[in-house]
């Protein structure tokens, strides 16, 4: 407990990492841990309500396998990511 009342867990978080807060605190962006892509998601803090807000992928998705890591900035909203890719050439003789 702080001087503003009892800490309560945030509701509708599951498994979601947190990606980065609004910059007034009414939002956390969160991303929940997919292999195929990464959906970022607009929780609000009061209510719980859940709605998407980006999906996270290279434009060219030939051979990539999935998101790495995500980080976000509350002064944009922008979120910077890595991806994974599976480049390979197939041989006949």
């Amino acid at each position: 407990m702080d001087e503003r009342g009892p800490i309560l867990p945030l509701p509708n978080v599951g498994r979601s990492a947190p990606v980065f807060w609004s910059a007034d605190a009414r939002f956390l962006y969160v991303s929940d841990p997919d292999p195929a892509g990464a959906r970022i998601d607009r929780l609000e803090v009061a209510t719980g309500r859940r709605a998407p807000w980006r999906t996270l992928g290279p434009s060219d998705r030939v051979g990539f396998v999935r998101v790495g890591s995500r980080m976000g900035r509350w002064t944009a909203p922008a979120v910077a990511f890595s991806t994974v890719r599976n480049l390979s050439e197939l041989c006949h003789r």
